[in-house]
């Protein structure tokens, strides 16, 4: 079936994210339609120079997203989407063995050569972009919490600040670790919605006893961060109430260890946790959303 423009432009969007340059995209998408041809042609029917045509093919290639025949001249077609998806989720997979097999062994060579751990860690500030990427952050902190984990959402669905299995992937990290849990969120439809599925994961893999969850029941302002363990913390720098879909996957947060900025964001924690109603009596509010 043919894709109108507005599916044609949900596949560029998806698999610039795997990869793709914009003019690599729109030539992948090109011959997956048209393909195989020569270089001339898709070169006229994409309006771009021979060279710089062939330079993209030669690049696709490269990558695994086309092919091309042993004819002269050659001609140039689209390997299946579906085979380009299954080969890097194989690879991924791979890598992902080769690191946790090998992870103890080069983190204890590392130890060995790494700064004096007497030495203070010096405070850093680090900016993340996209929202998948700050919840590879934000789970890892939880992987690596020692003692406590504190999350805060407010002012912005909720629908817009978690991505897809993050309630499967949240409960998998806390069945690994022994920390005290503590999730804070505004009250909407949206929420509650998410929350139930949240804490049906959490009954499913039998952590719903390892977390406490506290709710506001509205909010003049929008927050939302995770602390660990009293020395870290990611703070969402996009405090906005009306993205677009789009805006919240560019989303940026900053990563720090300054205790100054960590220290206030639990100072703030701790003040809206007390003054928050407890999980049992969410059938209680009446909410306006």
């Amino acid at each position: 079936m043919p894709l109108n423009q507005s599916g044609e432009d949900s596949v560029k969007k998806i698999i610039r994210r795997l990869g793709l340059t914009e003019v690599e995209a729109e030539a992948y998408i090109f011959l997956g339609k048209r393909g195989p041809l020569r270089g001339g042609e898709i070169a006229r029917n994409l309006q771009m120079p021979k060279p710089q045509i062939y330079n993209v093919l030669k690049k696709l290639q490269n990558k695994g997203w086309a092919n091309s025949t042993l004819e002269f001249p050659a001609r140039f077609g689209a390997v299946p989407l579906a085979e380009v998806i299954d080969s890097k989720i194989s690879l991924k997979r791979e890598e992902a063995q080769v690191i946790e097999s090998t992870r103890e062994d080069v983190l204890s060579l590392w130890d060995s050569i790494s700064q004096d751990k007497n030495e203070p860690s010096p405070e850093k500030f680090v900016v993340i972009d996209g929202l998948d990427k700050i919840f590879v952050k934000i789970f890892q902190m939880i992987e690596e919490a020692q003692s406590e984990i504190r999350v805060l959402v407010i002012g912005r669905p909720l629908a817009q600040t978690m991505n897809a299995g993050s309630a499967q992937v949240f409960c998998e990290k806390l069945k690994k670790s022994q920390i005290d849990a503590k999730i804070l969120i505004q009250i909407s439809k949206d929420s509650q919605k998410i929350i139930s599925q949240g804490l049906a994961e959490a009954s499913r893999q039998g952590v719903n006893d390892r977390f406490e969850w506290r709710y506001l029941a509205n909010s003049s302002f929008c927050c939302r961060f995770t602390i660990k363990d009293k020395e870290a913390a990611v703070l969402f720098l996009t405090p906005r109430f009306d993205a677009t879909p789009k805006e919240c996957q560019e989303e940026a947060a900053l990563w720090t260890n300054s205790s100054a900025v960590v220290g206030t964001l639990r100072v703030l924690f701790d003040q809206l946790w007390s003054g928050a109603v407890d999980s049992s009596k969410l059938g209680e509010i009446n909410t306006r959303y």
